[in-house]
């Protein structure tokens, strides 16, 4: 226990180390465009006359787009530049609990960091738009914007062990940004959507964040649905993604090399 406490520790500072040496893709993602998606919800809400309404919408959305925007980039770069640097094999050797610990510690630091969206979302609605954001429950959006966190690093760690035999890293962060905004209930709110896709946009924490968080900014008591919601998301998608690093760890250890999929 305390041994694994450790790897994932050292994967924590390794990853706060990295991005204060190159902030440049944190920013792209966690900084900018929130605030970005913020201004483009809240400008076409208020041009439709439908800005008191979907209000609270415009400004939880972009904060989880840029923590699942982060959470793409950073589980791609961690493979990308290791395998440029030639270290991919060696961490693929490692005990196999050091590396799905040391993987899950870089992605969380992360995904924790990008939690200032949703500062920065709230002081767009109030600095260009008037909108007062009042946080009615804030144990339960603590809480939530937590679960959310590490429920989106579980995904991050499966899409990193596709990420190890796949080349084109960059392609599959492209394809799984905007299809997850429209699924996640990111893009339109879950129940705008058709009603047979409406379930599948339960299979991702995006969806439960999104509407546990807009819920914590009203009086109506959040529904403990959410929170065990996004546990178990969190902990299925943890499953899979060691499943599969275990898996990629025993073929590379058989066959000596990391084979890939174009």
């Amino acid at each position: 226990m305390i041994n694994s406490l450790r790897v994932l520790w050292a994967g924590v500072r390794m990853q706060w180390r990295l991005a204060l040496l190159s902030p440049v893709d944190f920013i792209l993602a966690s900084v900018l465009q929130p605030i970005f998606y913020t201004l483009l919800f809240l400008l076409l809400f208020k041009a439709t006359g439908r800005l008191d309404s979907l209000a609270l919408f415009g400004i939880i959305a972009p904060a989880l787009i840029g923590m699942w925007s982060t959470a793409l980039n950073v589980s791609g770069e961690i493979i990308s530049v290791e395998r440029s640097y030639g270290s991919l094999e060696i961490l693929l050797i490692a005990p196999r609990h050091g590396l799905e610990l040391s993987l899950f510690g870089r992605i969380v630091t992360v995904n924790l960091i990008s939690l200032i969206a949703i500062v920065e979302a709230v002081m767009v609605a109030y600095f260009g738009f008037g909108i007062v954001v009042e946080i009615k429950q804030p144990l339960a959006f603590v809480a939530l914007n937590l679960l959310a966190a590490l429920s989106i690093s579980s995904i991050a760690l499966i899409m990193a062990s596709t990420f190890v035999l796949s080349r084109s890293v960059r392609l599959f962060q492209n394809l799984l940004s905007f299809p997850f905004y429209l699924l996640g209930g990111l893009a339109v709110p879950v129940g705008a959507l058709p009603q047979w896709l409406q379930p599948f946009s339960r299979i991702t924490p995006l969806s439960w964040a999104s509407e546990g968080l807009q819920q914590t900014l009203t009086d109506v008591p959040v529904s403990i649905t959410y929170y065990l919601a996004l546990a178990l998301l969190t902990l299925v998608y943890g499953l899979i993604g060691r499943a599969l690093l275990v898996r990629i760890q025993t073929r590379v250890r058989n066959e000596g090399s990391i084979g890939f999929s174009n």
